[in-house]
């Protein structure tokens, strides 16, 4: 894990590198783990730029539950404004233009990509394997729909990478869901609706592209995103750590 030490400034890594060298050694970080210390390396470069205004630069900014659940909200809002805006202007004969929708997606996936990378501390300690590929098997949907991008002028396969970027993004979510569900750390209604969605969705391409089905797959499926979202902001505003819960 030394590269995760290598991102913050020379001066910073003199100062504190050792200790944090000798923390990773000691106990591998998780999805979360490795945001907040990607939050930390910006923030340490902002303040040695003369930028940052905090008193204490050394923890940098605390990836939270806060954050997390925000970005939870905010993927899970997107993904279900796209399933239904795509079908509405399906219905009405009309198409998305290719180049909008990947972005849009694109922003999605990245979005859900650090909710779900945030909101895993708690479940990593009891299944770390899991987690790790709720993260790494969206992060190669990234990839898929950054290739999507630039494979417009080869008309069919940007649309292969677009749906392969979707479901990666689908699957991991899945694994999530179901891991969060398990441990009971955050709203199990809300994983459940997620794995729901994304099971409604797979019966939805399977029956021609059902508009109905797609569009309650993407409500449901991000809807389950926004559940996860809010609990985790409720529960960073509370002095009660977060355990589990039978919601």
């Amino acid at each position: 894990m030394s590269i995760l030490v290598r991102l913050y400034p020379a001066a910073w890594r003199e100062r504190y590198g050792d200790e944090l060298a000798v923390v990773l050694e000691d106990r591998p970080p998780g999805p979360f783990e490795v945001a907040d210390l990607l939050l930390g390396a910006l923030d340490a470069h902002l303040y040695l730029r003369g930028l940052g205004n905090r008193s204490n630069h050394r923890k940098g900014i605390p990836m939270s539950l806060r954050i997390a659940g925000l970005a939870a909200i905010l993927g899970g809002l997107s993904w279900a404004v796209i399933f239904v805006l795509a079908t509405i202007a399906d219905m009405a004969g009309n198409t998305f233009s290719p180049e909008a929708l990947i972005v849009v997606v694109l922003f999605t996936g990245l979005i859900l990509l650090v909710a779900a990378a945030g909101l895993s501390a708690f479940q990593f300690r009891e299944h770390p394997r899991s987690i790790w590929l709720s993260v790494l098997i969206p992060a190669v949907g990234i990839v898929m729909l950054i290739a999507a991008f630039l494979a417009q002028p080869l008309g069919d396969v940007a649309w292969y990478f677009l749906m392969i970027g979707l479901l990666t993004t689908i699957i991991g979510s899945v694994i999530f869901a179901v891991v969060t569900a398990k441990t009971g750390v955050l709203s199990r209604t809300a994983s459940i609706a997620i794995a729901t969605g994304a099971v409604i969705f797979v019966v939805g391409m399977l029956a021609q592209y059902s508009v109905v089905l797609l569009v309650i797959s993407g409500v449901v499926f991000g809807g389950g995103w926004i559940g996860l979202g809010i609990d985790a902001i409720r529960r960073d505003r509370s002095p009660v750590p977060v355990g589990p819960t039978a919601s």
